[in-house]
């Protein structure tokens, strides 16, 4: 029983945690400071959902290859619904399962976690929405199907959707470097 007592007190120290009370953009990350005067640097995606007041739990490891890839943020909302937000890296996703409501989800395997989560379980809707839409500002059923998006028909063959995507492809590409090329015209 006394090693499992100092084997918690090992992670208490090692595991941090602040009241965000101050976000600072610097350079390509922003600064997240604490109110006990901490501070903890995070990417500029992770920020755009952290609000002063949120806390943040993270693993003090600073010699470890994976160092600064976990973080547990607890949002305070004025709402009951929580909306918790955690990074960290995954080393392993299970074939999608229903749970009791009949809806399914993914469970995730958190590799080397530090904060005492070991797995996620993730909706598909969820999984769906974050990496298989074509215009993340609209909702699912308001996005555009791969067909109208490569301009055929579903009833096209594979060849031709095949020749259509790499059409696609090359206008896409051409568009972009147009809108990055300064005008050459001497009007």
């Amino acid at each position: 029983m006394e090693a499992g007592v100092q084997a918690a007190a090992v992670i208490a120290e090692t595991i941090r945690r602040g009241r965000v009370v101050e976000i600072r953009p610097e350079a390509d990350k922003v600064t997240c400071r604490f109110s006990n005067g901490g501070r903890v640097l995070v990417s500029n995606f992770l920020a755009a959902h952290i609000r002063p007041g949120d806390e943040i739990d993270f693993p003090l490891a600073i010699d470890s290859a994976g160092a600064g890839t976990e973080l547990y943020i607890r949002k305070t909302s004025s709402s009951g619904r929580s909306r918790d937000l955690y990074q960290a890296p995954i080393c392993y996703a299970a074939q999608p399962k229903a749970d009791k409501r009949d809806k399914p989800y993914v469970r995730a395997e958190v590799s080397a976690g530090h904060l005492g989560i070991c797995s996620i379980h993730l909706p598909c809707d969820v999984l769906r929405d974050c990496f298989y839409v074509a215009n993340r500002g609209q909702s699912w059923e308001c996005q555009p199907t791969l067909y109208e998006i490569l301009r055929v028909t579903p009833a096209v063959s594979l060849a031709e959707l095949r020749l259509a995507f790499k059409l696609r492809h090359l206008e896409l590409r051409a568009a972009s470097a147009s809108k990055r090329e300064p005008s050459t015209d001497s009007g």
